[in-house]
């Protein structure tokens, strides 16, 4: 009964905040709306007692960079842009933009939508994210694509670590403590629970090209589950895996 009141209590707090924030999100500057953005859902967050504990953002770099996470909860995207500069593009499937409110609001702060069953689409995507790079915009990316209800840290997917090796920009691993209990997979209702994010040190492909981006994947991903302490689940069948398999209409 607990539980449930308390995830009545946050949904009180986070949804009438999205929605004042909804009309900020028609000014004028991309970097005042980030701020705005990320001021009221950290607000939510210190209301709601699910503000998380940030280790090591003394290591993120200066310069350009991918930050590559793990993915357990649709609360991960919220803790990652509530926690990092304003200075980071989210990299978001693009399903998330026909959500209401959500897309809107995902829309306005900028962030990239990866077509993840569209090649062109997502070819396209890619290219901007290049752009994005040179500009002097950091990335986030949650590279397993998708989020499963059991425990384990899923394949990843090449995309983030090819445009970091070949952008020659430091890789960042990054891993969220939490929320996994605290908003599982299916469920609209929070649990009270305490949550984290970890920046480890940043790391570099040996080159350039698909081999050293597999190196950098390789050496993230270990990273990632050591710092993580979640079971290896790259053999976990998942929806995304279907989707990719399908055959070709």
């Amino acid at each position: 009964m607990l539980q449930r009141l308390f995830g009545i209590y946050v949904l009180a707090v986070f949804i009438p905040l999205a929605v004042l924030t909804a009309p900020l999100m028609l000014l004028p500057g991309l970097a005042l709306r980030r701020r705005l953005a990320r001021g009221m859902l950290r607000l939510a967050m210190g209301l709601t007692g699910l503000w998380p504990k940030c280790v090591g953002f003394d290591k993120l770099p200066a310069t350009p960079c991918v930050l590559v996470s793990n993915h357990c909860s649709e609360l991960d995207g919220l803790i990652t842009f509530a926690c990092l500069p304003t200075r980071f593009t989210f990299v978001v499937k693009a399903e998330s933009r026909q959500q209401p409110l959500f897309g809107f609001l995902l829309h306005r702060v900028g962030v990239a939508w990866m077509h993840r069953t569209d090649v062109r689409a997502g070819a396209s995507t890619t290219r901007g994210l290049f752009r994005t790079l040179r500009s002097g915009t950091s990335l986030t990316i949650f590279p397993e694509g998708t989020i499963v209800k059991q425990p384990g840290l899923l394949k990843f997917r090449l995309g983030a670590f090819l445009i970091a090796a070949r952008a020659e920009v430091p890789l960042v691993p990054a891993v969220l403590h939490g929320t996994r209990a605290v908003l599982p997979e299916g469920s609209s209702m929070a649990r009270w629970g305490r949550l984290a994010m970890t920046v480890t040190p940043p790391i570099t492909a040996p080159s350039a090209d698909r081999e050293g981006a597999l190196a950098l994947m390789q050496q993230a991903r270990q990273i990632i589950l050591d710092v993580s302490g979640e079971p290896d689940g790259a053999d976990q069948r998942t929806p995304l895996d279907d989707v990719l398999n399908a055959p070709l209409p």
